[in-house]
């Protein structure tokens, strides 16, 4: 479902910036890859590349065996929109409006007919424990339950792949579990999984781990 090879990012100015000097990365459908490494390491960076959110500087980048680093604008985008769901560490949701109606933007985005996203929407937000919280405004909620909802958000259309950037950095040991359950269940159904983590049990739960250092993917982990 990925397939990268010697992605790198640099940010131009008087004193370049390497923030990824060499990843490579392959990881198939219905499988869950956890990417760990020290702060400034290059995980984010990596995440946003294979996310098609940011274009690399060198490298291949394959989804579903589709070269997209040639890829224009709407060529990434249509990509993002029909296979891609990210949950990002800043959360991104709209403070004013409702958990199901943040939920619910993934289904338009998507294309998903109106009669069909409040259903979808609630089903999601009740399965990452959040029922009673449908209706709150997402700018009123806990930093663990504004994660919970992005998680919600990422899984409801049913994407091929999902990447999590630290999705449990925010919740107790509880709703931990419940998250990993969660992504543990998106990969049964054949999604492709990359989560950033600093977390030993997301680690450990992963299908693999791979190890970034200064930029580059070391060794991986079985």
């Amino acid at each position: 479902m990925i397939e990268a090879a010697g992605l790198s990012k640099t940010y131009p100015g008087p004193v370049p910036v390497h923030a990824l000097r060499s990843a490579d990365l392959v990881v198939d459908a219905g499988e869950m890859v956890a990417v760990v490494g020290s702060s400034g390491s290059g995980k984010s960076t990596l995440l946003a590349l294979l996310g098609l959110l940011d274009r690399p500087t060198g490298g291949t980048l394959r989804i579903d065996g589709v070269e997209t680093t040639a890829l224009n604008a709407h060529g990434r985008e249509q990509i993002r929109r029909r296979d891609v769901g990210f949950v990002f560490q800043a959360f991104h949701l709209v403070p004013e409006l409702s958990c199901l109606a943040n939920v619910e933007l993934a289904l338009r985005y998507a294309g998903v007919a109106p009669r069909q996203r409040s259903s979808r929407a609630t089903e999601a937000l009740h399965s990452v424990g959040l029922s009673d919280r449908v209706s709150a405004l997402a700018g009123t909620l806990s930093g663990g339950e504004q994660q919970r909802v992005a998680l919600a958000r990422a899984l409801v259309k049913h994407p091929r792949i999902l990447f999590a950037d630290e999705p449990t950095g925010n919740l107790d040991t509880d709703n931990e579990a419940r998250v990993l359950e969660r992504l543990r269940e998106a990969t049964d159904q054949g999604t492709a999984v990359v989560v950033v983590t600093h977390s030993a049990d997301v680690a450990a739960n992963a299908d693999r781990m791979v190890t970034m250092t200064d930029g580059a993917t070391g060794g991986a982990r079985g």
